[in-house]
């Protein structure tokens, strides 16, 4: 998950709950939460592989779970290629091409 889960201080000394922000964690929160699906415009696309080139991300993948087709419809249009089905996931084996996008 873009961004990750835990517990720790905030910067105002009380406990935190989540992880950074990023355009990543945006995205697919409310694609996960809301069911809304974000354009894949050059912009959002660029912002989408600079997060994958800070956190040095080669491959994704998505189980089932919570709002499955639109979680699915937002990684497929910022990668911009359809998933590979392997069991009961779907994987982006190599995401270069992506990242490049980041330069």
């Amino acid at each position: 998950m873009p961004g990750g889960y835990f517990i720790g201080p905030g910067d105002d000394g009380q406990a935190f709950f989540g992880g950074d922000g990023s355009f990543t964690r945006t995205a697919f929160e409310t694609a996960y939460l809301d069911g809304v699906i974000m354009p894949a415009t050059p912009e959002s696309r660029r912002a989408f592989a600079s997060d994958l080139d800070e956190w040095d991300v080669c491959a994704a993948v998505i189980g089932p779970g919570f709002n499955h087709d639109v979680v699915l419809a937002q990684a497929t249009r910022l990668i911009g290629t359809d998933p590979e089905p392997v069991g009961d996931v779907l994987i982006w084996r190599d995401l270069s091409a992506v990242r490049s996008l980041s330069e």
